[in-house]
């Protein structure tokens, strides 16, 4: 019997976490735990694109076999560059790179990066001169404007220049996370949809307007610490249409968060009804930030079945890169999205936004 299926495509593992591990290029070598963290996901990528490969997970069933692992191949591509775009951005940016170095003893350093021989980091400080620290001892090294010194940074409250936290944790490309800004914290965003400010008026409750093309509207969030690293959320959204606008939409959600400022997962449902049909429909989705550098993070959000963006829209995919420039006190996502359209065919899309912490 002859056998007209397509044979699954095989990739040499080894080879992609080689090139997984050397994409971004750190400047500092990277922790066996996020090595771990990264070759998890490796891990899962593979067993998709395998699944799909051989017809077990179908990225549409409507779609030949051969479109199928078409499909695939073109993901899997989409990936390694984005990997290796990963590494050139970073390596670009070593060039005079200017840090700020929190120590295991507490002290901070700040100046120009001048050397790193996975032993030890040589600093060019504007008050102290030449400074060599032990690797060993460094608990994190974050992008500062040239110029700042350690005693600025050391008297700044501001979550940019503190240990282990985020310029934004509280959201990803649209989806809040569960975690909360501290109280007189808050935020102001700029993206293809509309523009949006956000304050933190009480410890752990978040409150915004939003303005876009089609109306306006407001936000709220209330967070709960349920330990350490888990956090849960409750918050709606409701926008009004302009003027004769059929257009509204009214959002109520629950999440959970797992993980801290600079790396975590979250999973939200709610219910989301528009004005023009009335209907109510549910909402799932699966959100991520996972650190890549000091100021920069690979997020993911996707919405499964339903989306919050648009109803003619059902499933939506989307992975893109955050970047955080101290210079300029701005958050810029660049993302790419996949849409399924009304007869199932897959729509892509593009992410574009800013994001200014306060």
């Amino acid at each position: 019997q002859t056998n007209n299926s397509t044979p699954p495509v095989r990739v040499n593992k080894n080879v992609l976490f080689m090139v997984f591990d050397l994409a971004p290029i750190y400047g500092v070598h990277p922790s066996p735990a996020l090595l771990q963290f990264k070759h998890l996901i490796l891990r899962f990528l593979l067993s998709f694109l395998t699944k799909i490969s051989i017809g077990k997970w179908p990225v549409n069933r409507r779609l030949p076999p051969d479109d199928q692992t078409e499909f695939m191949m073109r993901f899997l591509l989409f990936t390694l560059l984005a990997a290796f775009g990963l590494g050139t951005m970073e390596l670009q940016a070593q060039d005079d790179r200017y840090v700020c170095i929190a120590l295991s003893s507490g002290i901070r350093h700040c100046g120009t990066l001048v050397g790193d021989d996975g032993r030890e980091i040589t600093l060019e400080t504007p008050d102290k001169g030449k400074v060599i620290l032990p690797k060993a001892d460094v608990l994190s090294i974050n992008d500062a404007e040239p110029g700042t010194t350690a005693a600025a940074v050391s008297d700044n409250p501001s979550r940019v220049y503190d240990v282990g936290r985020s310029a934004q944790a509280t959201r990803y490309l649209l989806a809040p996370s569960a975690i909360p800004l501290r109280k007189g914290e808050g935020y102001s965003h700029l993206s293809l949809s509309g523009f949006n400010v956000t304050v933190t008026p009480l410890e752990n409750t978040m409150t915004g307007v939003y303005v876009s093309w089609f109306g306006a509207g407001a936000t709220l969030k209330r967070s709960f610490k349920v330990s350490e690293k888990f956090w849960a959320a409750v918050g709606g959204r409701a926008v009004i249409g302009w003027g004769e606008s059929s257009f509204g939409q009214t959002a109520g959600f629950t999440n959970v968060t797992y993980g801290d400022e600079r790396n975590n997962l979250t999973l939200i449902g709610g219910v989301i009804s528009s004005a023009d049909d009335g209907d109510a429909r549910p909402l799932l989705g699966i959100s991520g930030s996972m650190t890549i550098s000091s100021n920069s993070w690979i997020i993911s959000e996707n919405y499964i079945g339903e989306n919050p963006f648009n109803s003619e829209y059902g499933s939506v995919y989307s992975v893109g890169i955050r970047r955080y420039k101290v210079s300029k006190n701005r958050i810029t996502d660049i993302a790419v999205a996949a849409a399924e359209g009304a007869s199932n065919d897959m729509i892509p899309l593009l992410w574009l936004g800013w994001t200014w912490p306060f």
